[in-house]
């Protein structure tokens, strides 16, 4: 049990209202920017109509190691997936913006090594 000074605590509607301090710390875990990358790049998730006359697709992603992700996307006429690596870390709006235009740019493509998921690798961890 913690114990709070009556400045924190108000009453409303007959319930405990706690007043936490404006700075409280939340760490965001890579997992959380994972998730919020993920669905950021399926949404709206798309219907079997959407999906065939969609001109990119998200089709499946990979955890790799140091905190990174692949992304597996398909473009419409296409028949080839292409993997885009990126650092969960600097996930944030920029990159998420460039999953499907940079993974359409040949001349960004690496071998993929010994990934059978995908034809050609683009690195988007700068």
């Amino acid at each position: 049990m913690r114990v709070r000074s009556a400045a924190q605590v108000d009453q409303v509607l007959g319930a405990p209202l706690v007043r936490l301090p404006d700075a409280v710390p939340v760490e965001e875990l890579p997992e959380d920017r994972a998730h919020t990358l993920l669905t950021t790049l399926n949404r709206p998730e798309p219907g079997d109509e959407e999906r065939a006359e969609a001109e990119s697709l998200l089709v499946g992603f990979l955890y790799l190691r140091e905190e990174r992700m692949r992304l597996y996307v398909r473009h419409r006429d296409e028949p080839e997936v292409v993997a885009c690596d990126v650092r969960l870390a600097e996930a944030g709006p920029a990159v998420i913006a460039e999953v499907f235009s940079r993974s359409q740019e040949r001349e960004l493509y690496a071998d993929p090594g010994d990934d059978p998921h995908c034809a050609a690798v683009v690195d988007l961890t700068h």
